[in-house]
């Protein structure tokens, strides 16, 4: 190249079609709600610091997943770079209806990122399988905790 600066023709690709249901990204942040609302009451609901490092996790995890599937290229998990509509905020009065209301709500998530793999290809298919095996995971793990979390937070 001798000092000089070649320059390579580059188009940025265009996105990979994901179609993302128009409620789930607010689905998610209703999990992320419920969960907070759980790490809120923690004290007088007597959680169990294990179980409330596994909430914290999961709001932040689940908020991040709600910023990838709002932005334009969910497939390259871009994020988003508005920020995402506030929750409402829940209003069980015990641990145990809240942990319901999650459990439901994960349930109900896995099913329809399930059925969205299946019909998707790709990059956009493992993106639903990771999601759908992530709410189906913690369906079953939130009322406990996670001994480990990992080690690189996603």
């Amino acid at each position: 190249m001798g000092g000089r600066t070649e320059w390579l023709p580059w188009n940025p690709p265009s996105p990979l079609p994901v179609e993302v249901p128009e409620s789930m990204p607010e689905r998610l942040g209703e999990a992320g709600a419920l969960a907070q609302h759980l790490v809120d009451n923690a004290r007088a609901w007597k959680l169990s610091q294990r179980r409330v490092t596994t909430l914290e996790w999961f709001v932040r995890a689940v908020e991040e997943q709600r910023e990838v599937l709002l932005s334009p290229d969910p497939a390259r998990r871009q994020r988003a770079t508005n920020v995402p509509p506030a929750q409402a905020s829940p209003n069980q009065r015990t641990a145990g209806a809240t942990q319901a209301s999650l459990t439901a709500l994960l349930t109900g998530l896995g099913a329809r990122q399930r059925a969205s793999t299946l019909s998707a290809t790709g990059p956009a298919a493992l993106l639903w399988a990771g999601l759908a095996a992530f709410s189906g995971t913690l369906a079953l793990t939130l009322p406990a905790g996670l001994g480990a979390l990992g080690d690189d937070g996603t």
